[in-house]
């Protein structure tokens, strides 16, 4: 957690951290999830043009939706699926629609090549799950090919995005 003053108001936001001026969101692995994550904790860079606590807020909602598919959860909801999906994408570097990018074979080249290695990672870190039919697994693999489907919750928040005057106070 770290404070973060906007002019006279300070928020103490979770998940927060700064790295020579660098926004970043940062949280640790539950430790009976390590073995099945791969890693200890999780660091994604915060965009700019977004404030820093609403991107915090929205990763720990998303890393808690994660963690809880992880741990087969039953009573995870279709926003808790997209969530931990879009976050898992996110952990590998990864977005919706990335297995449409391939790379090109270099001219002259011999041999077998692998068109897609940005998702290599990816796949070795969800094969299990996705296996025994993990809904967040299912989703993620299927968001790395068309875009999952905007879901009524969000629809308010596409709206306000998407109106031209969305931005107005």
């Amino acid at each position: 957690m770290a404070a973060v003053k906007f002019g006279s108001i300070t928020v103490i936001v979770k998940g927060y951290y700064s790295n020579n001026g660098k926004a970043y969101f940062q949280r640790a692995v539950p430790p009976d999830l390590v073995a099945r994550f791969g890693k200890s904790k999780i660091s994604i860079p915060l965009d700019e043009g977004i404030h820093a606590a609403v991107q915090c807020e929205r990763l720990t909602q998303k890393f808690k939706a994660l963690f809880r598919s992880l741990r087969n959860d039953p009573q995870l909801t279709a926003p808790d699926i997209k969530a931990a999906a879009l976050a898992w994408l996110g952990t590998y570097g990864l977005a919706q629609g990335d297995a449409n990018h391939l790379t090109l074979m270099p001219s002259n080249w011999e041999g077998t090549f692998d068109s897609t290695p940005h998702l290599n990672a990816f796949h070795e870190a969800v094969e299990d799950d996705y296996r025994a039919g993990n809904p967040a697994a299912i989703a993620a693999v299927t968001a790395l090919r068309k875009p999952l489907p905007v879901l009524l919750s969000e629809a308010f928040e596409v709206y306000v995005a998407n109106h031209k005057k969305g931005n107005d106070k």
